[in-house]
């Protein structure tokens, strides 16, 4: 008798998403775009919807504002002298494509009705840091309390509390947009941003209250 092998936390996940039709964007999108990257994850970035790109091909922050996204997320790694275990994803999955097909922001009853699978998706991730990337995502910001931390592995910080961060940073479709010397501003303060987050993360000695009053970054305690 055969015995069938039991999928993957990411597999049921796909195959419970992979035809969502929990909102109307399910008419208008390609593909569903769930999430890319390495699971599990020490940095989860949190972006607002796939684009045109990503609709086509499937996966998130691929489009000219994700490759400049990685390039910014290289570019930080290398000054820090460490990469991170990275996953990416959005807060809806399915591109929100408005008159002209145009790319619109998703409205609030498309994020809510996809916030159970992002939150699905951030408990198989299992990050220490989570980034919301533009300010829509960080508008609608995921919470503690909404992930359910009993099936997540155990660390701690140096402060020996458990913990777990967010930082916000700019949208690189944001960056993309404006003129060349605010593109080289914004470009270094997100590489700044993310260096301190990766420091918080290590270990390093900096000083954390200045950081989270600065909204470099937050965090949050994880109840056992």
């Amino acid at each position: 008798m055969k015995t069938s092998i039991p999928l993957s936390p990411w597999k049921r996940h796909v195959a419970k998403w992979q035809h969502c039709t929990s909102c109307t964007l399910c008419e208008t999108r390609s593909k569903v775009v769930l999430a890319r990257g390495d699971l599990p994850c020490e940095v989860l970035f949190v972006g607002e919807a796939p684009g045109k790109s990503e609709d086509i091909l499937g996966s998130p922050f691929i489009g000219p504002a994700g490759q400049l996204f990685d390039k910014l997320i290289a570019r930080a790694e290398s000054d820090y002298g460490k990469t991170k275990r990275k996953a990416f994803t959005n807060l809806v999955a399915c591109v929100p494509l408005g008159e002209r097909v145009k790319v619109n922001m998703p409205e609030a009853s498309e994020i809510r009705a996809c916030r159970n699978r992002l939150i699905e998706f951030v408990n198989i991730a299992q990050p220490r840091l989570i980034v919301h990337v533009g300010k829509l995502a960080n508008q609608y910001a995921i919470r503690g309390s909404e992930v359910n931390w009993q099936s997540w592995p155990s660390w701690k910080n140096y402060t020996g509390t458990k913990r777990l961060f967010f930082a916000d940073i700019i949208h690189p479709s944001a960056i993309l947009q404006a003129n060349a010397v605010s593109q080289e501003t914004e470009g270094r303060r997100t590489i700044s941003k993310l260096i301190d987050a990766y420091s918080i993360l290590d270990e390093k000695e900096i000083d954390v209250d200045r950081h989270i009053a600065a909204g470099v970054f937050s965090d949050e305690d994880i109840p056992y």
